[in-house]
């Protein structure tokens, strides 16, 4: 078996073959062919959000619409197929799915039921979510792209 004698050029060769390597664009057309149920975000709404200034903010107000209508579980649904069919969804589906939490626990109003609404898709984003605006309330938009210190937890 071949060894790689260049331990930083090993590491570069991966990244860039997750980074771009992995990018079907036969997936992602797919994607947008995927009709989310009247009241769910798209996956072109997702994806613009994530691109803009204020991400999370836009990201919430999405799922806050969506949810009025929608459980948390079926939100979580729709985020696991649209990444199923498109690799930019599919690497940002932890942010998007913490937004999911958020709102899960803005309408809640409590971990036990915000956390009985979540699953782990998406590496259990929506329990980060929940937890961020459980923690931080309405202030959580000046420090979303940081987790929960220590000291916050305490």
């Amino acid at each position: 078996m071949p060894r790689f004698t260049n331990p930083r050029l090993a590491t570069v060769i991966l990244a860039a073959f997750f980074s771009f390597g992995y990018h079907n664009p036969s997936r992602a057309q797919e994607s947008s062919q995927i009709q989310a149920p009247t009241g769910l975000p798209s996956a072109e709404a997702l994806k613009a959000c994530m691109n803009s200034r204020d991400g999370a903010e836009c990201m919430d107000q999405l799922f806050r619409q969506a949810l009025k209508k929608h459980s948390t579980l079926e939100a979580l649904r729709l985020i696991q197929r649209l990444g199923d069919a498109d690799a930019e969804v599919r690497r940002d589906c932890h942010p998007i799915v913490h937004a999911i939490g958020r709102e899960t626990y803005r309408i809640k109003g409590n971990i036990h039921n915000s956390f009985s609404a979540c699953d782990q898709t998406c590496h259990s984003g929506c329990y980060h979510g929940a937890v961020e605006r459980f923690l931080r309330g309405e202030n959580i938009y000046a420090e979303v792209d940081r987790h929960p210190s220590t000291a916050e937890l305490k």
